[in-house]
């Protein structure tokens, strides 16, 4: 059912999404808008991956034991496939704050890290654009590793 729509927010090019969602949306909602739009298809494949992968015995032994669709989402599918999920939240991550930030440089959103990036590119502040990089990389990289922390835990519970 999603899936023709994934393969079309995949290939599009990010400037189109960009450029649609402004005119549509105006630039205060246009760079979340366009994340969840870029990263959705990610997080969509390794979902739709981690659950095909998931050994049908598995499934088949809990819906004999206990078969409520809940239970078994919560007790049997999730438990199998968040590692995949985990990992494609890594990916998404790093995707997601690249886009957000290009997304409020284009669209101009005020208070944000991509219009301070545009300032200080304009005021020929490089000090300023190196310093707001090096501040999304920090970030990135706290984000995965407290990600990592979490998947190492889940995996040893």
């Amino acid at each position: 059912f999603l899936s023709p729509m994934m393969t079309l927010l995949r290939t599009l090019p990010v400037i189109s999404v960009i450029v649609v969602v402004l005119v549509i949306a105006g630039f205060s909602l246009t760079p979340y808008v366009v994340t969840f739009a870029i990263i959705m298809p990610v997080l969509y494949q390794a979902t739709a991956d981690a659950v095909e992968a998931t050994d049908q015995a598995y499934v088949d032994v809990f819906v004999l034991e206990s078969g409520s669709l809940g239970q078994r989402l919560l007790k049997c599918h999730l438990p199998l496939i968040i590692v995949s999920l985990s990992t494609a939240a890594l990916h998404a991550i790093g995707l997601g704050i690249k886009v957000l930030v290009m997304t409020e440089y284009l669209s101009q959103t005020p208070d944000s890290v991509g219009y301070a990036l545009f300032r200080a590119k304009t005021d020929l502040r490089y000090d300023r654009v190196f310093a707001w990089t090096l501040v999304l990389v920090i970030l990135v990289l706290v984000i995965e590793w407290m990600v990592t922390i979490a998947k190492k835990r889940h995996s040893t519970s």
